[in-house]
């Protein structure tokens, strides 16, 4: 492979992990590394009982946070996550 070459290639982005798991009677829990993720259930879901439980860091950078969520918000959760909870 000649110099040239070398700029041309890209990383792929890291994979990012969504969780979702019953909580407490009435409660969803929701791990989220994904930035845009994060961002959208900050603007969009904490006006419908969305609440930042937990937040992970790693060498003083956030890396994902925790949500706990009202459980009829189900539908909802498992499409902003991607992810089916399973009973």
């Amino acid at each position: 492979m000649t110099e040239g070459n070398t700029q041309s290639r890209t990383q792929s982005p890291p994979q990012s992990r969504n969780a979702l798991w019953k909580a407490e009677s009435g409660f969803l829990f929701g791990y989220t590394e994904n930035p845009q993720t994060i961002r959208s259930i900050k603007r969009y879901r904490t006006d419908k009982g969305w609440q930042q439980f937990a937040e992970y860091s790693k060498g003083g950078k956030r890396i994902a946070l925790q949500f706990k969520i009202p459980i009829r918000q189900r539908p909802q959760a498992e499409k902003v996550f991607n992810v089916k909870l399973v009973n």
